[in-house]
């Protein structure tokens, strides 16, 4: 199969504590940083079932990216001297890899209880990290970033 594939983080952190005494506490109602992070990659692989038994199966989609971009943009909310947010700004280009595999048991006719592991790698090896609303600041190469997701999956299917 070929397609595409896109995923989408959105963080916020309130309140902050400086034991340095330099900015002292922030209130934990304060948002203080935000991250949003966008993979986008082309998909090239292949995906397959196979028959154990009678109710059982196991499919694999196992899928590599040859390549694949990104766009991290960092807002520090109270950072006045950075401009408006999103003021860190992280693009770049690279490559990744996606599998999902699945066991499958029916537990009556058409109903599937799953269980299954998903690896999703993505990373750049090419790179700008810069800040737009700073006159003068310079774009800085960015030689590495990426992000791996590593889990078990659980479903519930009925079929009709």
């Amino acid at each position: 199969f070929a397609g595409f594939t896109q995923w989408t983080e959105d963080m916020d952190a309130y309140g902050a504590t400086d034991h340095l005494g330099t900015i002292g506490p922030i209130s934990p109602d304060t948002l203080v940083i935000s991250n949003k992070v966008r993979w986008r990659a082309l998909r090239l692989g292949v995906a397959g079932e196979v028959l154990i038994g009678s109710r059982a199966r196991l499919s694999v989609d196992l899928a590599l990216n040859p390549y694949a971009e990104v766009r991290n943009e960092d807002s520090h909310h109270l950072r006045g001297d950075l401009g408006p947010v999103p003021n860190i700004i992280l693009e770049g280009d690279g490559w990744g890899v996606q599998l999902d595999a699945e066991l499958r048991y029916e537990i009556r006719r058409r109903i599937e209880l799953g269980i299954g592991v998903r690896y999703w790698h993505m990373e750049i090896d090419d790179g700008t990290r810069q800040v737009p609303n700073v006159p003068g600041f310079p774009r800085l190469p960015l030689t590495e970033l990426y992000s791996t997701r590593v889990g078990v999956t659980l479903s519930l299917r009925r079929t009709w």
